[in-house]
């Protein structure tokens, strides 16, 4: 186990959904891809994203974001795993990949933002699940380059998917109508038979 001080770019960012909330009420476990191409975790989070303090305001950590942190090595299964601690992070400088504050994002339109109820998408969470589900596929020393080319594809399956749902092709209850009306043709052509003897 050792520690040392990080200082670098962001590449990604990774929040990726913890199959129920730990008991503090977190839902996703949170790390970030450094430009020196090793992933540091920074443990778990209410929220998808990290945030930080930046002068009054906070700011979402993105791409391009220069970062300096202290990481702590832990060796299991033969392979070395970096934690480090949000209360150690700071940022540097920002880059060009970020969104600005979270105070500003959230301000922004819903007509950009959109929702499943109205046949809109939110591509902030649907690209960042994309990215997050390529990573989990490809695993953590998988190139910037190859998690972007499985993210558009997972990305472009899911919107195929959006649709087809749209159209009710996984909705259950259209399939337990379409079950129930079988049956009901089965008991009407039951009914409908004729069962007397024709010569009696």
């Amino acid at each position: 186990m050792s520690k040392e001080i990080v200082e670098g770019y962001v590449e990604i960012v990774v929040a990726k959904e913890l199959p129920e909330p730990d008991r503090y009420g977190n839902n996703y476990r949170l790390s970030v891809k450094m430009d020196n191409g090793q992933f540091y975790g920074f443990g778990t989070g209410k929220r998808d994203s990290i945030n930080l303090k930046d002068g009054a305001g906070w700011h979402q950590l993105a791409k391009g974001d220069k970062i300096e942190f202290v990481a702590e090595s832990r060796e299991s299964n033969g392979r070395t795993f970096w934690n480090a601690s949000k209360k150690t992070l700071t940022l540097k400088e920002k880059g060009n990949g970020g969104n600005g504050s979270a105070a500003s994002r959230g301000s922004s339109s819903s007509s950009t933002r959109g929702s499943y109820a109205d046949g809109g998408v939110n591509y902030g969470i649907a690209v960042g699940h994309a990215i997050n589900n390529a990573v989990m596929v490809l695993g953590n020393g998988a190139s910037v380059s190859d998690i972007k080319n499985k993210a558009i594809e997972i990305f472009q399956l899911s919107m195929e998917m959006q649709e087809e749902a749209k159209k009710g092709l996984y909705d259950k209850r259209n399939n337990v109508n379409e079950e129930k009306n079988q049956e009901n043709q089965s008991r009407q052509a039951d009914d409908d038979f004729d069962d007397e003897l024709p010569f009696s």
